[in-house]
């Protein structure tokens, strides 16, 4: 007596039975017999479909059996997930899933099954990249009885179609005239704050250095660089200005007393005549000349 072989896609549901058949001869007269099944699989895998007879009519003493069984085997179910494609202007926060829909495709999970999912695709700067995503099993649910193919779509950021604007702003001194070199240099800040998060200015550098009265603009070299939080180049989604500065260095009053004149350059020559900020008899027939004038009000 030889069983059947039975296969199913995995539904959730027991697989057993089917048919048996009789092969070397045939039951004599009214003998009957009843079939029972010793062998079921829900799950994923592969049994031998087992099984023994009880003679209803008959006796089974007249009759040598022999068993031959065939397979119980259930295949796994076939399902599709699949993440949505997604885009965005870059805007310096990563674009994730974040509540898009799986699709589920192909045969799906059984009713009451499923899972849930963790999405692990960023992209934050300009450029493309998967949608990535695990799977966790709902309770109940064994995905060993599914053939999960997973599908990503693609997260893709692109350029700004309006620049962030950020300005830097040199720093700018006034100091009074003393007859030495005065410089100034550097900028107020290099770190700007844009949607909750800091970014860094390099490349750039800024001076002035003078020694007499008057203004001298600071100068800027180099190429600005903008750098995220995660040391990304993202020059290309920003506009840098730049605003104007200067050193101020501010001519001293020529009514002070000598004593307090800085004793450099022209007025150290009248100091040691002693004479500075001291009144100059008629007719006393000096001439003083001073090279830089507006070193002095």
């Amino acid at each position: 007596m030889t069983s059947g072989s039975l296969e199913k896609m995995y539904d959730g549901e027991e697989h057993k039975g089917g048919s048996v058949s009789i092969d070397g001869g045939d039951l004599v007269g009214t003998d009957e017999l009843d079939v029972t099944w010793t062998k079921s699989l829900t799950d994923v895998g592969e049994v031998d479909n087992e099984f023994y007879v009880t003679f209803t009519s008959g006796t089974a003493a007249n009759y040598n059996i022999t068993y031959r069984y065939g397979k119980l085997k259930v295949t796994p179910r076939v399902v599709t997930l699949k993440s949505a494609d997604l885009s965005k202007e870059y805007d310096g926060e990563p674009l994730t899933n974040g509540t898009a829909a799986i699709a589920i495709e192909g045969e799906g999970f059984v009713k009451g099954q499923g899972v849930s999912y963790t999405f692990t695709g960023s992209q934050k700067i300009v450029g493309s990249s998967e949608n990535a995503f695990e799977c966790i099993p709902n309770e109940g649910t064994n995905l060993d009885n599914y053939q999960i193919n997973k599908t990503y779509g693609t997260l893709t950021v692109t350029d700004r179609s309006e620049k962030y604007q950020i300005t830097l702003t040199p720093n700018s001194k006034s100091v009074t005239y003393d007859g030495t070199e005065k410089s100034v240099s550097g900028f107020e800040t290099l770190e700007f704050q844009i949607n909750g998060q800091t970014f860094y200015v390099s490349g750039v550098e800024a001076s002035a250095t003078g020694t007499d009265a008057g203004e001298y603009p600071v100068e800027v070299s180099g190429q600005a660089v903008v750098i995220d939080p995660d040391g990304n180049d993202v020059t290309d989604q920003f506009i840098v200005n730049i605003d104007d500065a200067k050193l101020t260095i501010v001519g001293v009053d020529s009514d002070k007393s000598a004593s307090n004149l800085p004793h450099t350059g022209d007025s150290a020559a009248l100091y040691a005549m002693g004479i500075c900020g001291v009144a100059i008899a008629a007719g006393a027939g000096a001439l003083f000349t001073f090279r830089k004038r507006n070193n002095y009000k």
